[in-house]
């Protein structure tokens, strides 16, 4: 486990031709096995929208390495990088400790302008004040990443947060009218957004 701020963190999302995500899975622990570099901060099956023969992993890797060129090389030629994104942790997480709650993770993807970041980056600080507290769900903000290019005038953040259940995401729809405030501010900075609903793979 390392302080966040002295690591690059790679999101990838991987897919094979055939075999389903367990299969899928083993190939990848294999490749990630001799890379002693790397850490895996998780890996993580789709609820919905994503294939079923696809996983996302999340790693964190030293400050300055080339985590794509050599996850390539490391795995088969067979299994396609879909999405690399190289990514910076902002509010959190403080560490790279590999997860291990069981549960909903969903992430989402936010276009947003450099000059931006630091303003999402305090929306959401305040938002997840409420947000975290509601007694109606079970749900925390595990992990807000900026694009790690400094000279991009935009790229894509990442916002990885945990719900206990599809229960819990539903109804965090409608959070704390100060939370609801804030979210809406952080979308208004952000020309597009995506987001994909996963399970952690023990």
């Amino acid at each position: 486990m390392t302080i966040a701020s002295n690591r690059v963190f790679l999101f990838v999302h991987l897919r094979a031709a055939s075999g389903g995500w367990q299969a899928l899975n083993e190939r990848a622990n294999a490749a990630l096995a001799g890379w002693p570099a790397v850490i895996r901060v998780g890996s993580f099956m789709g609820l919905f929208g994503i294939s079923n023969q696809a996983l996302f992993v999340l790693l964190s890797l030293p400050a300055g390495e080339d985590g794509r060129t050599e996850l390539r090389a490391r795995l088969p030629a067979d299994i396609e990088l879909v999405d690399t994104l190289a990514l910076r942790a902002t509010a959190r997480p403080s560490d790279d400790a590999p997860l291990t709650r069981a549960g909903v993770y969903v992430f989402r993807f936010f276009d947003v302008g450099a000059a931006d970041v630091a303003e999402v980056v305090a929306l959401s600080r305040i938002a997840w004040q409420t947000f975290e507290l509601d007694a109606q769900y079970a749900a925390e903000p595990m992990g807000l990443f900026r694009f790690d290019d400094p000279s991009a005038e935009r790229g894509r953040m990442m916002l990885l947060t945990w719900y206990d259940n599809l229960t819990s995401w539903e109804r965090s729809r409608t959070p704390h009218p100060e939370a609801t405030a804030n979210f809406q501010r952080r979308a208004a900075l952000s020309r597009s957004a995506l987001a994909i609903a996963t399970r952690l793979i023990a």
